[in-house]
Order: structure tokens, then sequence, then C-alpha cells
């Protein structure tokens, strides 16, 4: 559940609130698309 609020929460702030499908097993790379991140923003300057 708190992993559903997270998720729901970066997408909020990512500007796509609504539903989302969630399957299992919730791996890293999994968990950054439902979130939205863009893996060209993790850059270290």
């Amino acid at each position: 559940m708190a992993l559903r609020q997270a998720i729901a929460s970066a997408r909020k702030d990512a500007g796509t609130p609504g539903w989302f499908n969630m399957n299992s097993p919730l791996t890293v790379e999994v968990l950054q698309r439902l979130c939205l991140v863009d893996p060209s923003s993790l850059v270290i300057h």
C-alpha cells in the first residue's frame, strides 16, 4: 500500500495522475518506470 501511494505521488508530481497497473515482482526498473523516472535525469554533474 505504501509503494502504491509513493508511486501515485511521483506520477502526480510528473503531471500524470490517475490509475496505473502495478504487477509483481516490483523490481527497481519497474518502480522507476511506474514513477515515470527519466533515466537521462539521473546524471551526476
